[in-house]
């Protein structure tokens, strides 16, 4: 015990969110239809332990060890039934162990929000994508009972709507021609 150097703990907690790129709309349908709306907890505390996590603190901290190595000093746990992770790590000292924890959840939070925002940015695109091919197909229904209703000789209501104000504002012309006379 005398020739062993002591070892300092830090820890922090991390709140896990369901994650949607549709945002709190996609969260509540995903709940409705009974699926999931993100990664597992499990999955999660993989990807807080990743080697390119591992590595960034390495890099940011100038550590001199493997990735290996630091995820040895790392232990992540996930109470069940929470959405909480807590993550800890030990150091040769205090403020080591505490960089360490503490730059590990900022690379994740930080993989996390860059995730989230590409996510959201696919999720806006296939909304939009399939936006406007409804427009397309609304479009070509339009055109399509437009046809029906000239080749049946019936008078298409939008049509009756602007000679109906077409005559209107004539007459109006007209009334105001004449009070200038």
């Amino acid at each position: 015990i005398l020739f062993t150097p002591p070892r300092y703990r830090a820890s922090s907690t991390i709140l896990l969110t369901p994650r949607s790129g549709l945002g709190t709309t996609g969260l509540l349908l995903s709940q409705v239809a009974g699926i999931g709306s993100g990664p597992s907890a499990e999955t999660e505390l993989e990807v807080i332990a990743s080697r390119p996590n591992l590595e960034q603190v390495i890099r940011r901290l100038d550590l001199d060890m493997r990735p290996e190595d630091l995820r040895k000093r790392v232990s992540l746990m996930h109470p069940k039934l929470t959405d909480v992770v807590k993550v800890s790590a030990e150091g040769d000292t205090a403020k080591q162990a505490a960089d360490i924890v503490n730059t590990l959840v900022d690379a994740y939070l930080a993989d996390q929000e860059r995730r989230y925002y590409e996510e959201t940015g696919t999720a806006a695109g296939d909304v939009k994508r399939r936006l406007a091919e409804i427009e397309r197909q609304l479009e070509a229904k339009e055109r399509e009972i437009a046809d029906w209703l000239r080749a049946s000789g019936m008078a298409m209501p939008h049509e009756e709507m602007e000679a109906a104000v077409q005559s209107l504002a004539k007459a109006v012309q007209e009334e105001q021609y004449t009070r200038l006379e």
